[in-house]
């Protein structure tokens, strides 16, 4: 049995049409919120507002991480999709007219965490790279350093092959 390398799954991801998705889940937001607004007779204008800024987050949230990093869009879209239930939700069942807003601002500060943790990911890979800092952050890496720590890293001695 052949293992599939890294390189051709990532090719196969970014093949992946997610268009489909992402238009059903910001139909979705869209139609919600909505109905959210016109459910009672003088209309909430957050709703409408959120009716148009959640989609809209959606598609720029989700086409920004694809152009940036290389990421799974179906499950961006998806985190995405959580996040407007919440506040599709709170909009629904909330007393307060300040608590919809409030979690779509927690969502935008959860959205902007993921994409700290994106770049913290993809800069740990390159360091992965680099032997020094490898050796500085883990006692022994994948490359299988003798010595650990600070004096790996102002040594260089990292490039040794010991598991």
């Amino acid at each position: 049995m052949r293992r599939a390398s890294v390189e051709n799954m990532r090719k196969a991801l970014m093949r992946s049409n997610t268009r489909l998705l992402l238009s059903a889940v910001m139909l979705f937001q869209f139609s919600a919120m909505l109905l959210i607004a016109f459910q009672e007779r003088p209309y909430d204008a957050q709703a409408l507002i959120l009716a148009a800024a959640i989609p809209a987050a959606t598609w720029l949230v989700t086409m920004l991480f694809g152009k940036i990093w290389p990421v799974d869009r179906a499950i961006v879209i998806l985190a995405m999709l959580l996040c407007s239930v919440g506040v599709i939700t709170l909009s629904d069942i909330a007393r307060a007219k300040s608590t919809p807003l409030t979690q779509a601002i927690y969502a935008a500060v959860g959205v902007g965490a993921m994409a700290f943790g994106i770049a913290f990911i993809r800069g740990l890979k390159n360091w992965k790279r680099s032997p020094g800092w490898c050796c500085a952050c883990w006692r022994s890496c994948r490359r299988g350093c003798s010595a650990g720590g600070s004096t790996a890293r102002a040594t260089g001695s990292c490039s040794s092959r010991t598991n």
